[in-house]
């Protein structure tokens, strides 16, 4: 059970790093300025969208202060109404002795702390089958 927790927060943790590579700017390091609105450059944003950046382009974040969303499998009760992380559940039956899955990749929003000012787009595994373990892995 640690490994599959561990494998899936080594997943969301790359994702997410991917996801930080591709944004506008990202090459750039260091203290700066930089918009709010990604599609506006600084010298035309008005001045309450223009915020300092630091060593990624990222505004200051204070630690601590979401909690994480819980690892549950799709039967789980609270998992109907829980922000969580879906835990894969394996097709024993097609292929007896071993687990089988049936993943896809989708892209998603989600706020990834409340000091963002706007959803960050990822790219995370749902499981296609069996039926009904379909949810993303942002939950």
């Amino acid at each position: 059970m640690n490994h599959s927790r561990s494998f899936q927060l080594a997943t969301l943790v790359s994702l997410v790093l991917s996801a930080a590579a591709t944004l506008p700017g990202a090459a750039l390091a260091g203290p700066g300025k930089v918009c709010l609105d990604t599609a506006v450059a600084v010298a035309a944003c008005p001045a309450d969208q223009v915020v300092d950046t630091f060593y990624a382009n990222s505004p200051v974040l204070r630690k601590f202060v979401d909690t994480l969303p819980q690892l549950l499998s799709p039967n789980d009760a609270a998992a109907a109404t829980t922000p969580h992380i879906p835990m894969a559940v394996a097709d024993t039956s097609s292929y007896p002795g071993s687990d089988y899955y049936v993943m896809g990749v989708v892209e998603y929003t989600q706020r990834l702390h409340s000091d963002l000012p706007k959803e960050t787009t990822l790219r995370g595994y749902v499981q296609l089958y069996p039926q009904g373990t379909a949810s993303a892995a942002r939950g």
